[in-house]
């Protein structure tokens, strides 16, 4: 009979960090614009190469049915540049200054061509994209101030942009409105990707026209709500896909408190932002201070968001119980998203064992990342067989795994305080064999 081995489980002190984490998929992006018939300067670095996004907006010619040879390899040379390297946020437009419907084509068979055109490279970088915004038409691409937005172009181009992702990358549409022209009521939009952009967040009391100021019950489905309600929708809607765009520097007067900022972001889901836009309105966060008995306190509004953009998970108790009349034990572990959003890729999570001699084994731990809402704990178990050593819980992006760091400050965990890359592991506690 084979001897029953004597251990205890030492848990390791779990503390939350405040440190800056470069995550996939989340946080501060900036803008690199690529007008039409220029030879772009390709800044792949970037001045902000600790964004873990980057919003590339490239115009289109539209003054020909067929977009020209020479653009198209120029398309090709700038997704090649920022492949790898962060995730793509990705906006083809026919206007870069204002004048959508003076710059997009008389015809909408040409906005159908040039998508065609473009299919063939949105499928070559797909691993690299994370969000197609918009729909090639409106002003900077925004889906205004143009003939093409009624419900039925809006559905014809998603379809085309759908058929281009093939579920590798999110789609993305100005105001909810515009998602609810494109998918029937209710609840058309399970399994689309399609989720939001909003690039006036803030800048008045319906975002500046992103929302309208009837009741839904009044405006019908296809129609811009009043904010309340379409902030509620945001909230049922973008669990499963991103939003993200821009802040506006308030034109209603005073601007609102720190802890009404948080709530509106987090209600909507935001996991990305443009950290270049209006400066006003992010100066005036950094004026503000985070109140609370949490780790936060006194850590100013700017940073308080950023940190907070998209999913930030915390690892607050791991423990192993001994199960009876087994030779495994079970590793429970608590875990809480504290970010705006949840991850929207599909990510594992592993338990890594490291021996007293430095070797590390690791498997997989079955759970569905994806479903760890913002502001929830969840509890996951996994068996483990008790040995001598120290164990991890760690987290990988499934598509290339990459890592994605805990929220954590501890010895092992290299996303502790100021770092903002490395191995994602996070030292949760030590057996001792007596």
């Amino acid at each position: 009979m084979r001897k029953r081995v004597k251990w205890k489980f030492l848990p390791e002190k779990l503390e939350e960090s405040t440190g800056k984490l470069r995550n996939p998929g989340i946080g501060w992006y900036e803008i690199h614009t690529f007008p039409a018939g220029e030879d772009p300067h390709i800044l792949a670095d970037g001045s902000c190469s600790q964004d873990a996004l980057v919003l590339l907006v490239i115009q289109l010619e539209a003054g020909s049915d067929m977009l020209p040879r020479t653009e198209m390899e120029k398309f090709d040379r700038i997704l090649a540049a920022f492949a790898g390297q962060r995730d793509i946020l990705l906006r083809f437009v026919y206007d870069t200054g204002g004048r959508g419907l003076e710059c997009e084509p008389g015809q909408f068979d040409t906005v159908c061509g040039h998508l065609m055109q473009l299919t063939p490279l949105l499928k070559k970088y797909a691993l690299s994209l994370y969000v197609y915004q918009g729909m090639i038409v409106g002003s900077w691409g925004e889906m205004h101030s143009s003939k093409f937005v009624t419900a039925s172009h809006l559905k014809e181009m998603q379809r085309r942009l759908a058929e281009a992702a093939d579920g590798k990358f999110f789609l993305a549409v100005r105001k909810p409105s515009q998602w609810r022209q494109i998918f029937p009521e209710p609840g058309g939009g399970q399994g689309t990707l399609t989720g939001l952009f909003n690039d006036g967040i803030m800048g008045s009391v319906t975002d500046l026209g992103t929302y309208g100021t009837e009741q839904a019950a009044c405006a019908g489905w296809e129609k811009p709500w009043c904010p309340e309600e379409e902030i509620a929708f945001q909230n049922k809607l973008c669990r499963t896909v991103p939003n993200g765009g821009e802040v506006v520097y308030g034109q209603d007067g005073g601007q609102p408190p720190l802890e009404q900022i948080v709530k509106r972001l987090a209600d909507m889901h935001i996991s990305y932002l443009n950290r270049c836009h209006d400066m006003r309105m992010l100066s005036y966060w950094r004026t503000l201070k985070w109140s609370g008995s949490d780790v936060w306190n006194g850590v100013n509004g700017y940073d308080y968001i950023g940190a907070h953009l998209g999913y930030r998970f915390v690892v607050r108790r791991v423990e192993m119980v001994k199960k009876r009349g087994e030779e495994n034990a079970l590793l429970r572990a608590e875990i809480e998203n504290t970010g705006f959003s949840p991850i929207y890729e599909k990510a594992e999570l592993f338990a890594v064992y490291e021996d007293e001699q430095g070797g590390c084994q690791e498997e997989r731990v079955c759970c569905d990342v994806t479903q760890w809402q913002s502001g929830e704990m969840v509890c996951i178990t996994h068996p483990v067989l008790p040995r001598a050593g120290k164990y991890y819980l760690s987290l990988r992006r499934k598509k290339d795994g990459r890592s994605i760091l805990f929220a954590n400050r501890c010895p092992d965990n290299s996303g502790s305080e100021g770092q903002t890359s490395g191995e994602s592991r996070v030292l949760v506690g030590t057996i001792v064999v007596k």
